[in-house]
């Protein structure tokens, strides 16, 4: 696994993990990135302590890690927010639930994943935080909404991410980059350079890395993508590839 940039986070991921160990308790962090979240995974099996990822719901990928002894149960203090719009109103997205939610005052790292349902949205939060926003939170954008707090979490719909087609000359990450960003491969491996980029979670910082159908490629600042399907070459030698960008 690459080196994971943030010193202090990785230092309070170890005296985390370490305080679980010692004391045969479990300790939680806050919210996790998944490459943050890979990252303690990895702590946490370095300072001889269980750890396991969860985020209030299936599929979230910002999650709390839990470092716990053998014997110990997990725990996840997380609160969850149900969020309601009238039916005729537009429904709020990601950036206006989550700006909404930030603009409350709170920090990044106390907010889980927002999942989308029929008609409405879940955010997961710490419980605290959950409960204000839950007291606070009136609006998203330009649309009026009501929150209450949840018990069970609703049937989420899943992110199945926009379908783009393309042909590459390899299967090297800046081609495959370039391809899902729109951009040229110039500008794609300057991210990757940057440390910008990750491949299912781990930082990627080679250009000519060989990526394959199922991979998830990260760009900090600038979304998702999923390498869904790699077809044979056509003539000319180009390989068709299909990507879920998020």
């Amino acid at each position: 696994m690459a080196v994971f940039a943030d010193q202090q986070l990785r230092e309070r991921l170890l005296e985390l993990a370490k305080r679980a160990q010692n004391r045969g308790i479990a300790v939680t962090t806050r919210f996790l990135s998944p490459e943050e979240g890979q990252f303690a995974l990895g702590v946490g099996k370095k300072a001889g302590a269980e750890a396991m990822l969860f985020g209030g719901f299936e599929g979230a990928e910002r999650c709390l890690c839990c470092y716990y002894e053998s014997g110990v149960d997990p725990r996840f203090p997380i609160g969850l927010v149900h969020v309601k719009w009238a039916d005729r109103a537009k429904a709020p997205g990601h950036r206006d639930l989550l700006g909404s939610v930030l603009a409350l005052g709170m920090d990044r790292s106390y907010v889980g994943d927002i999942a989308f349902v029929e008609g409405s949205a879940v955010i997961a939060a710490t419980p605290e935080m959950a409960r204000l926003i839950a007291d606070s939170l009136l609006s998203a954008g330009n649309t009026p909404v009501s929150c209450a707090l949840a018990e069970d979490m609703p049937e989420v719909k899943k992110d199945e991410g926009r379908t783009l087609t393309d042909t590459v000359a390899s299967l090297r990450l800046d081609n495959v980059l370039a391809a899902g960003l729109r951009t040229g491969r110039t500008k794609a491996t300057a991210l990757i350079e940057a440390g910008r980029v990750y491949v299912n979670h781990d930082l990627c910082e080679r250009p000519d890395k060989a990526v394959k159908q199922g991979d998830m490629l990260s760009v900090r600042g600038a979304g998702r993508m999923k390498l869904q399907a790699v077809s044979p070459p056509t003539k000319k030698g180009r390989i068709p590839i299909t990507l879920a960008i998020f």
